[in-house]
């Protein structure tokens, strides 16, 4: 599997970026979950969020994604002009009915005329914390609603 950014749908609205999931293997995979952690972000302001936020948008209802097929997602957190950013879209999935987990990370900012999201690579620490809000994020949808 593979995720790769496109370019923003709102030219100042990073989080407009759809992101292509694509299966480069050899065998279907039953997307389980898609979402989006972000680790930090920079307003133009100056003030910097960090701790982790989990976009809950995504969890929809699975889908299969064919050898050599492709879907797009949109991580859309805030309209706020912002100039950096740490994200990392975070997948579910089945394949030969093992669920797995797997990590994009990317890492944003303004060039002159437009915004870029580079991949980087993972690190534990980072992983953890998308876990856990993860983690959290699923035992919350368990719960029944007051």
């Amino acid at each position: 599997m593979s995720v790769s950014p496109e370019q923003p749908l709102e030219h100042d609205r990073p989080f407009s970026t759809p992101f292509r999931l694509a299966n480069t293997g050899y065998f279907s995979l039953d997307i389980v979950q898609e979402n989006c952690y972000i680790d930090t972000i920079k307003t133009e302001a100056g003030v910097t969020v960090s701790g982790g936020i989990m976009n809950t948008t995504q969890m929809r209802a699975s889908k299969t994604l064919e050898r050599g097929q492709s879907d797009t997602m949109v991580c859309r957190f805030t309209n706020s002009l912002i100039t950096r950013a740490n994200l990392t879209v975070v997948i579910d999935y089945k394949s030969w009915g093992i669920q797995h987990r797997m990590y994009f990370r990317f890492d944003g900012g303004r060039t002159s005329e437009q915004w870029e999201w580079l991949e980087q690579p993972m690190d534990e620490d980072l992983r953890k914390r998308a876990d856990k809000a993860m983690d959290d994020v699923i035992e919350q949808s368990k719960r029944p609603s007051k």
